[in-house]
């Protein structure tokens, strides 16, 4: 009788083995298979075509950037010949009040001409 424990004991024991095993060689296909899809992962983004997609939209920022600067500077431009022609605008019309003030004092103090006898 003490020969079928033994048996059963040993049969279990073969099982659990076999199982390990199996885990054993059903876990390495697992991370074989990540490894390779990893490998071939990093060598399809390696390729170079995303690179240039990347270089692409980097150039793009750039050139839009340079745009927005030459927008602001324009801007500013045009705000400096603004306050410029404000200024010139200003000065010319405190010149003309300036004139019309002394044409008007000078009519004033102007004596008639004397009447030249006819001949």
């Amino acid at each position: 009788m003490q020969s079928f424990p033994d048996e059963r004991i040993r049969a279990l024991e073969q099982s659990v083995q076999r199982w390990r095993l199996i885990s054993l060689a059903l876990l390495l296909a697992l991370v074989s298979c990540c490894a390779i899809s990893c490998t071939f992962g990093v060598a399809w983004l390696l390729r170079g075509n995303d690179f240039d997609d990347i270089h692409i939209m980097h150039a793009e920022r750039d050139r839009a950037q340079e745009e927005r600067m030459r927008a602001e500077q324009a801007q500013e431009e045009l705000q400096r010949v603004r306050v410029e022609a404000e200024i010139a605008r200003d000065q010319a019309e405190a010149e003309r009040a300036k004139l019309a003030e002394e044409v008007a004092r000078l009519k004033a103090n102007r004596k008639p001409a004397p009447k030249e006898p006819d001949r």
